[in-house]
């Protein structure tokens, strides 16, 4: 997380945000979803996490979000997110 500029704090901040959106996030054998959040400076966040029980996340990766996904936040839309050969697609839980 730190490489992205984002601390360990303020990626759990993002869980916080009462308009979060969530999304599947997982091309592997783990589940993953991610959110999209802001935290207490007012910074998007996209946070990849693991549900590892009830009430704990093991967070995968935090960087700030981007300009298609800050769209996706403020529009509640589902968006496309490509990153090599794998291709996500993201839709908000409801």
């Amino acid at each position: 997380m730190h490489k992205h500029g984002v601390l360990f704090e303020q990626a759990a901040e993002a869980f916080f945000d009462p308009f979060l959106r969530v999304m599947e996030s997982g091309t592997t054998e783990e589940h993953r979803d991610a959110l999209l959040g802001l935290d207490t400076s007012g910074r998007l966040l996209f946070v990849v996490h693991i549900e590892q029980d009830e009430d704990t996340f093991r967070i995968i990766s935090a960087r700030k979000a981007t300009t298609t996904e800050k769209s996706y936040y403020e529009n509640a839309q589902t968006i496309y997110r490509c990153c090599n050969r794998n291709c996500l697609t993201a839709t908000p839980r409801r």
